[in-house]
């Protein structure tokens, strides 16, 4: 009976043994070419509210040199009223979209392909 009590108690060493070394091989140390990892730390900062966008001209003033700039040009471009209102290319396309929307307005949209230009409507 006691050689029972003996091989129960050498299983469990053996399965002990076996358990934690099989555990503890996952550790860095016990591999010298692996590096350990490196430890990041992410700081998080709010950013500052963007300023106000300052505009040189108004509404007003950017749709009189708009039909000014189609009074002697066939064609005007969202890029060209950028250049010439000091906006940015998505804002003068909206902008210039708004025009031809309003029907008061003596310009029109005119879509060749992917290209959008804006021309003098025949009113």
């Amino acid at each position: 009976m006691q050689t029972t009590g003996m091989i129960k108690k050498g299983i469990l060493a053996i399965c002990l043994i076996s358990i934690c070394s099989c555990a503890s091989a996952h550790r860095w140390h016990r591999h010298p070419h692996v590096p350990p990892r490196p430890v990041a730390t992410t700081i998080v900062v709010k950013p500052a509210p963007a300023p106000p966008i300052q505009e040189r001209f108004t509404p007003n003033e950017r749709f009189a040199m708009a039909l000014a700039y189609l009074k002697k040009h066939k064609q005007l471009s969202s890029k060209k009223y950028a250049q010439l209102t000091g906006l940015t290319k998505a804002r003068a396309e909206a902008e210039l979209d708004a025009f031809a929307a309003d029907k008061r307005k003596p310009i029109a949209l005119v879509v060749k392909g992917r290209k959008k230009t804006y021309v003098l409507s025949l009113q």
